[in-house]
């Protein structure tokens, strides 16, 4: 079951699209390589974000702590911050579709640098 982070559109492809449509890569082999599966760091205390991506023009942030592959799409888990902070898990293809009060697409954070929640969750 999908938490209220969930966003119910789906886009059917044959494999993940990695790219949105301003061309930002938000899911590199690097970050493929790193992100553990799905239930990967259900055991920890305070798991680790690997990736985190954000509406330039809308106020959520999304930090993913797992992934994996389902169906023609990549699932994440992990925190997200918009409406209400909570975790849940949300689908590369909600990512893709998204767009903020400007029309801008989700964006990865290139610069962000894997780390505790715990950090994420005071700040929110």
């Amino acid at each position: 079951m999908r938490s209220k982070a969930s966003f119910s559109s789906r886009t059917a492809t044959a494999r993940p699209q990695l790219r949105n449509p301003h061309n930002m890569k938000l899911l590199t082999k690097k970050v493929l390589a790193s992100l553990p599966p799905l239930g990967g760091q259900s055991e920890a205390a305070d798991p680790i974000a690997h990736v985190k991506f954000f509406t330039p023009d809308g106020g959520w942030t999304w930090y993913a702590t797992e992934g994996s592959p389902e169906g023609d799409d990549f699932i994440f888990y992990g925190y997200v911050i918009g409406i209400e902070p909570e975790w849940g898990t949300f689908a590369l293809s909600e990512l893709h579709e998204i767009r903020g009060k400007l029309g801008l697409p989700v964006e990865r954070d290139l610069w962000f640098k894997p780390a505790p929640v715990s950090a994420f969750i005071k700040a929110s």
